[in-house]
């Protein structure tokens, strides 16, 4: 492989981890307000969780946009467009990450069922990543 495609290779590498770690925000984010407005406010689990995941990907959207790709998108803008589209890839990812899930669960004993979550998240992560990079963060 010539230099460009190796510097090519490490720059999408990069982003991947960038992606992982805004990722990672996200869930945090997710988490505690879970925690806080259905645990401890004891609110109804579903509008409390569809809450978080509009909050959890807001937030990831703009630091996406803001520090993952910003190479890609050539501005600063943050638009309602690209919001919603990449909502709606995270949607796409979590149908990835269910049906992992569901599958790795069905086919192997496992001591734990979080074991099976880690790899729909990975698998989850991963098509999130490929629709941010090429749908809704593409190179301007």
């Amino acid at each position: 492989m010539n230099r460009h495609g190796n510097e090519r290779i490490k720059r999408i590498f990069h982003q991947f981890v960038k992606f992982g770690i805004t990722g990672t925000l996200g869930t945090l984010t997710n988490l505690l307000l879970f925690f806080i407005f259905a645990d401890k406010i004891r609110l109804p689990e579903i509008p409390v969780s569809i809450g978080c995941f509009i909050i959890a990907g807001t937030q990831n959207y703009i630091i996406n946009h803001k520090y993952t790709f910003l190479s890609n998108t050539g501005t600063s803008a943050l638009t309602v467009k690209k919001w919603l589209m990449f909502l709606s890839a995270s949607l796409v990812g979590l149908g990835v990450n269910l049906v992992v899930m569901k599958l790795v669960i069905l086919n192997f004993t496992l001591p734990y069922k979080f074991i099976a979550q880690a790899c729909g998240i990975v698998a989850g992560m991963f098509v999130n990543f490929v629709f941010s990079k090429i749908f809704v963060f593409r190179k301007a």
